[in-house]
């Protein structure tokens, strides 16, 4: 008697079971068994008809290679498809989540953060590299939260010694992003709210390192519009000042003093109610008299960092109406202007000053008449000592010498706004090898 059907009716009888009792995982798996099982007897047959036809076991195992090849390339060029599918559709998924973000509409940051992290991880399970932001984004999204929490906890408790090492540890975090992936990452920071939206709490603590370290995270945010915008969302006019007074107080060349103008120059890529903020104070004078033209008389010379942060900072001040507001009313405007000509004639100084320096008596110089100044004397003092400069790009010389050309017919050098000549290099999140923080 044959046990065929015997079998068949027990697997009916399973698949029942199984059905009935919701076991459909091991429904699925029960399936899948049979078919493999019948699927297997078929070829068995298969083969051993073609064995009897004539074709010897070695040509039948061929045969079967070829067809199961030609199976496998099948179903590779279906995975592609499939794939390519996914990848476009992720592409499209993360353009979007992007343009949402930089029409600021009025959704929730956090629902917004959460969406990108799962569109990250659906690109790294595909192996997919929309940019370097989808990589790195999942990682930072993630502990940019975790260091919010950790340091608002330090901060209420006032464990500025847990508070300075999480500020730390967030910094370092931070240049290690790639600069493909910066401004996702300070998106991030600013959807995760890092200063819980009361960075004047933190900036008050009684703590100087504790300020030192908040400010290394400020300049970083400062790194972009977004971020800017965050930071002056509120209490803006204190912030401000406390940013120039805590770049005064500094010891010259420190790191805190660093962090300060930075941010301050930063701050004033495009916003021009900062610079009318910082024109109203006398933070102008002291920035071309006490720290830029003090370095250059100092035998033993600050930090790089402060003569190129600082001259850039000079030139986008005077560069608004209220940098010419205070030009034309200043009472000893001269004075200075003799103090940014001896800086710019300074053989030492550092070659990314040299442009905003031209551009700051530009300013001066095609704002208000100066007498008895021969601005044309000095500016050809100038080009004589920069001839002598090593190492200078051709096209660079070429600016350098018609920036002085116009200096000397008096007509002010047409100066780009920031957003169009900088969008590359507000990201550059700024570190030295000496900087220990």
């Amino acid at each position: 008697m044959s046990t065929e059907p015997d079998t068949e009716v027990l697997y009916e009888f399973i698949k029942e079971f199984l059905t009935e009792n919701n076991f459909e995982s091991t429904f699925e798996c029960f399936k899948a068994e049979i078919r493999a099982k019948k699927v297997s007897k078929e070829f068995k047959m298969k083969a051993q008809n073609e064995i009897s036809m004539g074709i010897t076991e070695s040509e039948w195992r061929f045969h079967k290679l070829m067809r199961d090849s030609e199976k496998v390339k099948e179903w590779e060029n279906e995975n592609k498809k499939l794939i390519e599918a996914w990848q476009k559709a992720l592409i499209i998924a993360a353009d979007l989540i992007k343009k949402i973000e930089n029409l600021r509409l009025n959704a929730d940051q956090e629902i917004i953060a959460n969406y990108r992290l799962q569109i990250s991880r659906l690109c790294s399970q595909f192996g997919l590299k929309i940019d370097e932001v989808q990589q790195s984004f999942e990682r930072t999204s993630i502990k940019v939260q975790d260091y919010k929490e950790r340091i608002l906890e330090n901060l209420n408790s006032k464990d500025y010694n847990s508070l300075n090492k999480n500020l730390i540890e967030l910094r370092n975090e931070s240049l290690l992003i790639p600069k493909e992936g910066r401004q996702d990452y300070l998106n991030s920071l600013v959807a995760r709210n890092i200063f819980s939206n009361n960075l004047k709490k933190f900036l008050e603590v009684d703590n100087r390192n504790t300020k030192k370290n908040i400010l290394g995270i400020v300049s970083i945010l400062c790194s972009s519009q977004q971020g800017r915008q965050y930071i002056l969302a509120n209490n803006a006019e204190w912030l401000i000042n406390f940013f120039i007074n805590f770049a005064k107080i500094a010891p010259s060349g420190s790191v805190s003093q660093r962090f300060s103008i930075s941010i301050l120059q930063k701050l004033t890529y495009s916003e021009d109610e900062v610079c009318m903020m910082i024109s109203r104070t006398d933070f102008i004078e002291w920035l071309i008299k006490n720290l830029l033209y003090t370095q250059i008389m100092r035998k033993s010379r600050s930090h790089p960092f402060i003569q190129i942060f600082g001259s850039a900072l000079l030139a986008n001040l005077l560069n608004y109406q209220s940098g010419r507001d205070f030009v034309l009313n200043f009472s000893d405007i001269n004075a200075l202007l003799r103090c940014l000509l001896t800086i710019l004639k300074d053989p030492e100084l550092q070659i990314g000053s040299i442009y905003p320096i031209l551009l700051s008596i530009s300013v001066i110089s095609a704002t208000k008449n100066i007498e008895d100044i021969n601005i044309s004397n000095e500016i050809q003092e100038f080009i004589e000592i920069f001839r002598r400069r090593q190492a200078v790009d051709e096209d660079f010389r070429s600016i350098i010498f018609s920036a002085c050309t116009n200096i000397t017919q008096k007509q002010e050098i047409i100066h780009k706004s920031s957003e169009d000549n900088s969008s590359e290099q507000i990201l550059d999140f700024e570190c030295f090898p000496d900087e220990i923080l």
